[in-house]
């Protein structure tokens, strides 16, 4: 019997069948996939059906789609995002800035608007420590436009849209969260991104 339709697009018929790999998990990731309530009984990763024709693919992002960049709504001088912060550390003259005691999960919208704009300007923010969940980073990428869907690449456990960019070896409890510019918004429209990466910290 042929499968059914994929989930990320009920007209797609022909796909590839899903497959199941089973990967050995360091305890500290599987306790805190477990504690977000992430669904490791059918083995990780569980890589989802697939389309089988590029035709079909173009088929899931083919409509204008509206955006408006947080960043736009931002107090420029950031008040509300650099007062709650312990420590703002820029790392270089033009790139990369760290923020310290704050969790990204606790931003506020007026926040995480001005994030955004730090991001556009400093092109990479860090956060260290974060107690953040998969699914609180999905709602957070959210806040920022329409996720990007990899069609042909396997998403975090239990999310469609969430595309888990490591090994799950590499993701260690202590970690740095990189916010980093570079995003998708209207219809093949290439310009900023932001993507939520876990990055080891030795």
């Amino acid at each position: 019997m042929a499968p059914g339709p994929i989930a990320i697009h009920p007209d797609i018929k022909d796909v590839a069948p899903p497959r199941k790999d089973t990967l050995g998990l360091p305890e500290p990731t599987r306790k805190r996939l477990e504690k977000a309530g992430i669904d490791l009984s059918q083995g990780y990763p569980y890589r989802p059906a697939r389309p089988l024709y590029l035709d079909d693919v173009y088929k899931i992002r083919n409509k204008h789609r509206d955006y408006v960049d947080a960043g736009t709504r931002a107090d420029p001088e950031k008040k509300a995002l650099f007062s709650a912060a312990e420590k703002v550390i820029d790392l270089t003259t033009h790139i990369g800035t760290e923020i310290v005691g704050l969790q990204l999960k606790d931003l506020t919208p007026q926040q995480k608007d001005e994030l955004g704009l730090l991001i556009a300007e400093r092109s990479v923010v860090f956060f260290r420590d974060q107690d953040i969940s998969p699914q609180q980073q999905k709602e957070l990428g959210e806040w920022y436009g329409e996720i990007e869907v990899h069609v042909s690449i396997n998403p975090y456990q239990s999310f469609s849209t969430l595309t888990s960019r490591m090994l799950p070896t590499l993701q260690r409890p202590q970690t740095l969260t990189a916010a980093t510019a570079s995003s998708t918004s209207g219809p093949r429209r290439r310009g900023r991104h932001r993507h939520l990466a876990r990055t080891p910290v030795d």
